[in-house]
């Protein structure tokens, strides 16, 4: 079930009208995040899990709003069908509250990285939606700078590569089937201090 759900969101966001929706330049989408809850509950109406792994991989994972202009060039006006992205903030120990997450992300100012890193079991980001599958995930973590904290920020970080191979660092577990929705496949996510791009914060 799971695989055909994926062939169906390959299908859906292949049609031309959702991949201007989804692409556009920005000027054009002013209301990107309006059209594209309307497109979600439409395909819905068709099949819940393909309208529910819609908004993870495509809508949920590029928040316009939070990336600024040169990463809708980078991550977004790039994306191919191949590629496909996860929303990671919720964790065990506290669930969708961004304050209290524990996920850390230190900057090292010498190799201008983010060191993303899980550093308990309260800290797993848990219910991730395509956390089989997905490439990218936007991450939600607690940022510190000379060890000082800055609160919660938003990571581009790289999952897997074009073979769908985890990279060092990155760990998945498979939740199984979610009551209800068969297709939609969560996961546990877990970083052992994973470097990526300074360039990979979302800073708009």
């Amino acid at each position: 079930m799971r695989a055909l759900t994926l062939d169906r969101v390959k299908f859906t966001m292949g049609l031309p009208l959702l991949k201007r929706a989804i692409q556009g330049p920005a000027e054009k989408t002013k209301n990107f995040i309006s059209r594209s809850l309307v497109i979600g509950e439409v395909v819905s109406t068709a099949d819940m899990a393909t309208g529910v792994k819609c908004g993870i991989i495509y809508w949920l994972l590029w928040l316009r709003n939070l990336g600024s202009p040169r990463h809708v060039t980078k991550w977004l006006m790039p994306l191919e069908q191949k590629y496909t992205g996860i929303f990671a903030i919720t964790e065990k120990g506290h669930g969708s509250n961004a304050r209290g997450i524990q996920t850390e992300a230190t900057l090292d100012l010498s190799a201008q990285e983010f060191v993303i890193h899980t550093p308990c079991e309260d800290a797993q980001k848990m219910y991730i939606g395509n956390a089989t599958h997905g490439h990218y995930a936007t991450v939600f973590a607690q940022l510190t700078i000379d060890k000082r904290s800055q609160g919660p920020h938003c990571f581009i970080v790289p999952m897997r590569d074009a073979s769908g191979s985890l990279y060092p660092g990155v760990t998945v577990m498979d939740m199984m089937h979610k009551g209800g929705l068969h297709g939609v496949d969560n996961g546990i996510l877990m970083f052992d201090k994973v470097r990526i791009p300074r360039d990979n914060l979302l800073d708009k």
